[in-house]
């Protein structure tokens, strides 16, 4: 068993739809985590920002998080994130975050798609933070809601819920924490 954890800040973003980070834990307990952060997009991406697969998009992951504490300290206070780690300036602090538990989480296949998300450039719609989130989350084992189903189901669709903050807002399953 494993947590995913969606982490999220309201601002800065334009028109407040908010921003989305990812973690997981992996089989040792510790956690890797990571968001893309898009700076390039411009400050009119909801207009149509784009960057090219390939290049930077300011995609970050971090393992070897040895507790949940010390996963969201990263996340509540961005200076610790270190160099290298994919993002070239400092992100705004995150605010909240919702915990799934995953029965059997595929570890390696979360880690390898949060790590190809650097590769995957970044456009609106279709390949945003929300995008990326949700893929890692996926590849980890977090369902999808089933159509129809209660929201205990997994996560919302993303074609439905394309704003990150009405997009963890609507799942309603699981832990929730601020920060």
């Amino acid at each position: 068993m494993g947590w995913a954890i969606a982490i999220s800040r309201a601002n800065p973003a334009p028109m407040g739809l908010g921003h989305v980070g990812w973690a997981v834990q992996m089989a040792d307990g510790s956690f890797l985590a990571g968001a893309t952060e898009a700076f390039d997009a411009g400050p009119h991406w909801y207009e149509g920002g784009y960057i090219a697969a390939g290049q930077p998009n300011d995609a970050w992951t971090l393992g070897g998080l040895k507790t949940q504490a010390d996963m969201l300290a990263i996340f509540a206070n961005p200076k610790l994130i270190p160099a290298g780690a994919g993002t070239r300036y400092v992100p705004a602090s995150y605010n909240w975050w919702r915990g799934y538990l995953v029965e059997n989480p595929n570890y390696e296949a979360a880690k390898s798609v949060g790590d190809n998300n650097r590769n995957k450039g970044w456009a609106f719609p279709g390949n945003t933070c929300l995008d990326h989130v949700t893929d890692v989350l996926a590849a980890y084992g977090v369902p999808w809601q089933k159509l129809g189903g209660q929201p205990a189901d997994g996560m919302p669709w993303k074609q439905t819920h394309w704003v990150p903050v009405d997009w963890l807002n609507n799942w309603n399953v699981g832990t929730r924490g601020t920060l």
